[in-house]
């Protein structure tokens, strides 16, 4: 849900189910999030009523439901993941990370004293939340603007500017939230106050105008149109001339699709989008898995991780991109994903999940109904997939 959404639950949906009583608005399924539940049968936290998913339900019918209530499909990231840490919020709103601690302070407890946390995203060597008030706190590298250009990591990705924001998504060594006003606002490599150490792209130099659903790529970014619905990327990616993964980036992953979208999730050198009717469309390297080396240091990335499951029963609610592979969860709480077989991320565990995260270059993590946070795919032997005892997913 967007920040919008968490202030309607927290202030303006109990008068609003006094004042709507006898216009009969419909429940509000919290789609995605199934609550904690509680066991003492009072109100589960995470939903207006406590009611939870109502399992089952149409996908015109959730939209047509959130829509009523002002909200937009899908819940805010409680759980993240990238090169080797993986980051999640606890039921106390409280961030709990793991994984290497190489880089300085990726993996870090962020800073004492913040308020309950409602969206966490990472990075490859930061990671930044968005607490209840519409803070964005970061950690980890990037976080000293005398240090940016020492290396491809010190880009400023850390140094949140001064505002309150709506949603906020890391990737790579940049940074982009949406501001208040709905606006997009980006830091880190590819902004003006960058150094070219990192490639360059205009990455953290967004387009103008209204947006939602922002994502953040390795060296591009998408966000919906709100005025739309149409998806819009910049950065690296906006041809598909020379693409050579390695070295430039350019592979067609900013060219964006036609048509109007509830969702994008960008990817490495690929994204992809969710319409309104729960189904997916993917541009960027990987349209058919026919050339899958990840060897061969040219555009030989085509593992099938834009080429989402060909089957028209199936509709999605979610949608998040990593390097080589794309993860969807259904109508039903079914967890797909696609993409390079080679490392495990797409042999999922069995079970129900209410969210995942897909940024890891070899790992994927998600947290399921009961709130159990899981993690697989190839460990690089710095414990990102190694979920502490002590976290239980929100």
């Amino acid at each position: 849900m967007t920040h919008r959404l968490f202030w309607i639950l927290l202030t303006v949906v109990p008068a609003l189910q006094l004042a709507c009583a006898e216009e009969s608005l419909p429940p509000y399924v919290p789609v995605l999030n199934a609550g904690d539940a509680a066991t003492d049968g009072s109100a589960a936290d995470g939903g207006a009523s406590g009611n939870g998913p109502q399992v089952g339900i149409s996908m015109q019918e959730m939209v047509d439901d959130l829509q009523a209530w002002g909200a937009d499909i899908g819940d805010q990231d409680k759980i993240c993941a990238n090169i080797d840490h993986s980051c999640a919020i606890d039921m106390q709103g409280r961030a709990k990370c793991w994984g290497s601690g190489t880089h300085d302070g990726e993996k870090a407890a962020p800073p004492e004293g913040l308020a309950p946390l409602v969206q966490i995203t990472c990075g490859e060597f930061h990671t930044c939340a968005l607490d209840e008030n519409g803070k964005i706190t970061c950690w980890g590298e990037g976080s000293t603007k005398e240090r940016i250009g020492e290396s491809s990591r010190e880009q400023g990705q850390s140094i949140v500017p001064a505002g309150t924001y709506k949603e906020v998504s890391a990737r790579g060594v940049f940074t982009c939230a949406i501001d208040m006003s709905d606006h997009i606002v980006c830091w880190g490599a590819g902004s003006p106050d960058s150094e070219p150490v990192f490639p360059d792209f205009g990455q953290s130099s967004p387009p103008k105008g209204t947006y939602k659903g922002i994502s953040a790529g390795e060296a591009h970014a998408c966000a919906i149109a709100l005025a739309t619905g149409n998806v819009v990327c910049w950065g690296a990616g906006m041809t598909d001339a020379g693409c050579f993964p390695n070295q430039n980036y350019e592979c067609g992953q900013a060219e964006g699709e036609s048509g109007a979208f509830i969702e994008v999730a960008s990817g490495e050198q690929h994204s992809c989008a969710l319409r309104k009717d729960g189904t997916v469309a993917c541009w960027g390297v990987g349209k058919t898995g026919e050339k899958c080396d990840v060897t061969a240091g040219d555009n030989s990335y085509d593992c099938g991780q834009a080429l989402p499951p060909d089957d028209p029963k199936i509709r999605f609610t979610k949608l998040r991109s990593g390097w080589l592979y794309t993860c969807g969860i259904t109508e039903d709480y079914v967890l797909k994903c696609w993409g390079w077989k080679d490392i495990g991320v797409t042999k999922v565990p069995p079970g129900q999940y209410s969210q995942v995260a897909a940024g890891g270059n070899k790992h994927v993590c998600a947290i399921n109904l009961e709130g159990q946070v899981a993690c697989w795919g190839r460990d690089s032997g710095n414990g990102e997939t190694k979920v502490p005892d002590n976290v239980t997913g929100k």
